[in-house]
């Protein structure tokens, strides 16, 4: 038997919502159901020996939700065993809804009673704890029972589709350890920000004078037509590849960056366009983010945004932080381990890449990593045909650009912008490249052979995505479908190593390091906070454990730091 279960809450979200009732559904020769209100906050604990029963096994949808809500009832739920909500996310990874009402209605041809009937919208909405009683237990036990129901659909084509091992090895599991992050937060110091804020303020009202002082006029510089008008009608900038759209010449951050060079007011625009969205996302939002209380950030990771498999963060997005320029590293100044404690940092080198030569079983480059070499380094000796001793820092970066452009498909164009090169130049690299990695070209060859056959691709965790596209008619969909195909088991593999890490690291912290916590993930980086007397011996057993996810031909290698701040990590 399985039993699904769904919380009501009164609709504040997260950690800072309370329960209000709970329903369940079993289904055996007849369909079962329950619905229980809880009369006041303590009444939730009668049922804390069911929820913490890892022998009864539970499903649900988003269940992560739920945990984290029966959480602050000091309830820590055990025994989930499937969630509807990531099954269809592995078995359709290409689409963006997994909601319980599209889902029914996609999968079991039944419309779901709309939240709206009960709560109504806009100014109107009411909280689900003034829903009459009858209504709501109504709404819930439909809810538990469409999640069955998509159970009992869904785990025989997880089967089918050999994805059953996906959701129990990795996507289950993680969610433990996502309830852990999101619940835990990460220490924030927003005077550090306020400091910033005033000086970035101060550069964008220099960079609006300067700007406007080029343009020979004031305008509104967030107006893409008037932006559109300044640029190409007054200054009369080249217009030769730039985009054009129904309005006019885009001026677009793409586009723009090919105007570079042409015009002092382009750079301008660059940075002023960068600072106003980094003061928006991150400087003037982070502080009003945070919890008054406790002076944490709580973000929430999401398992089923990307179709690659990569975890996004949201409210905030703490992925997203630059962390080569100045000011991405001043915000990253601002987040702090709390007293007595040290932020450790482990990040994967080049983890693509090393995917990427195994996949590919490419002699150069895998001789490259088992040597320890610098493999950008490596690939500028080949490519310029040079000792290794003789590459330059800008070589170096060249190559760097090749090493990942060429595996995701970037064209000599796209490289001659990228490199700085031009665009005979960027062919000529291109074509070096794939003669010196053969592997890798043919590796791609074969990989969009196979989808094309098979219409999906895999990561080497069994992780799927079907892609329709390489069917389309359109030769530039066909052509990103392509792109796609040999990106997906590359980055869908990176996404699965990271994530069987935090599991693993996890079970080790509720093993011996019970007052860590995993704080923050950014692609290949995971930072824990951690006690400061533990701080060296927790790196290295991070490292051991990071490095042992699974064997590849280009080892995995992993970078440890430690700080006080996400900035002064020290490797």
């Amino acid at each position: 038997e399985i039993v699904a279960f769904d919380t009501e809450t009164d609709g504040l979200g997260g950690r800072v919502s309370s329960i209000i009732g709970m329903s369940f559904a079993i289904h055996e020769d007849s369909k079962i159901q329950a619905w229980y209100v809880p009369t006041d906050p303590h009444e939730v604990l009668l049922w804390k020996d069911f929820f913490e029963d890892a022998a009864i096994q539970k499903t649900g949808h988003n269940v992560k939700y739920d945990m984290e809500v029966l959480l602050q009832s000091g309830i820590t739920v055990r025994g989930i065993m499937f969630d509807t909500m990531l099954a269809g996310y592995l078995l359709k990874s290409g689409t963006r809804s997994y909601g319980l009402d599209h889902l029914a209605e996609e999968r079991l041809n039944y419309s779901p009673i709309p939240i709206t009937n009960l709560i109504g919208s806009g100014k109107n909405q009411k909280s689900m704890k003034d829903v009459p009683l009858l209504e709501l237990a109504q709404y819930a036990c439909e809810d538990a029972d469409v999640s069955l129901r998509l159970y009992d659909l869904f785990l025989p084509e997880l089967r089918e589709e050999q994805l059953e091992s996906v959701l129990r090895e990795i996507e289950i599991p993680l969610l433990d350890v996502l309830v852990h992050m999101e619940t835990t937060g990460v220490a924030l110091d927003d005077s550090v920000l306020f400091k910033l804020g005033h000086t970035v303020s101060k550069r964008i009202s220099e960079l609006e004078h300067e700007i406007w002082s080029q343009a020979g006029e004031r305008f509104n510089i967030n107006s893409p037509k008037q932006l559109r008008v300044v640029l190409f009608e007054r200054l009369l900038l080249p217009t030769e590849g730039v985009k054009k759209t129904q309005s006019g010449y885009s001026t677009a951050a793409k586009e723009l960056d090919l105007l570079r060079g042409k015009h002092p007011i382009v750079d301008l625009l660059s940075e002023y366009r960068e600072l106003t969205k980094l003061q928006g996302t991150y400087i003037h939002t982070l502080p009003k983010l945070m919890d008054p209380v406790t002076k944490r950030i709580y973000a929430s990771f999401n398992q089923t945004i990307a179709a690659t498999g990569r975890l996004s963060s949201t409210n905030p997005n703490l992925q997203n932080i630059p962390v080569r320029t100045q000011i991405g590293q001043l915000i990253r100044e601002a987040f702090t381990a709390r007293e007595g404690f040290l932020l450790v940092q482990a990040d994967y080198s080049q983890l693509e890449l090393r995917i990427a030569a195994h996949m590919a079983q490419d002699k150069k480059m895998l001789e490259a990593f088992s040597s320890g070499l610098d493999i950008h380094r490596a690939t500028a000796a080949s490519v310029f045909n040079i000792p290794l001793n003789e590459v330059s820092d800008d070589m170096r970066r060249q190559a760097k650009t090749l090493n990942f452009g060429v595996l995701y498909g970037m064209g000599p164009q796209s490289f001659a912008r990228a490199a700085d090169v031009s665009v005979e130049e960027a062919r000529s690299f291109i074509d070096k490249y794939r003669t010196e990695y053969s592997g890798i070209e043919t590796f791609i060859e074969k990989t969009v052979s196979f989808a094309k056959e098979h219409g999906y691709v895999k990561t080497l965790f069994g992780r799927k995505r079907y892609i329709p596209e390489l069917n389309s008619n359109n030769p530039a969909i066909r052509a990103s479908a392509e792109r796609m195909a040999f990106n997906f088991p590359i980055q869908g593999t990176e996404a699965d190593i990271l994530k069987k890490a935090m599991i693993q690291l996890y079970e080790e912290m509720q093993k011996n390091y019970k007052t860590s916590a995993i704080v923050l993930t950014v692609h290949d980086e995971l930072v824990c906070e951690v006690p400061e007397v533990q701080a060296q011996e927790f790196s290295q057993q991070m490292k051991r454990i990071m490095e042992g996810i699974m064997p590849l031909d280009a080892p995995l290698l992993v970078d440890i730091g430690i700080g006080s701040n996400w900035n002064d990590i020290v490797y």
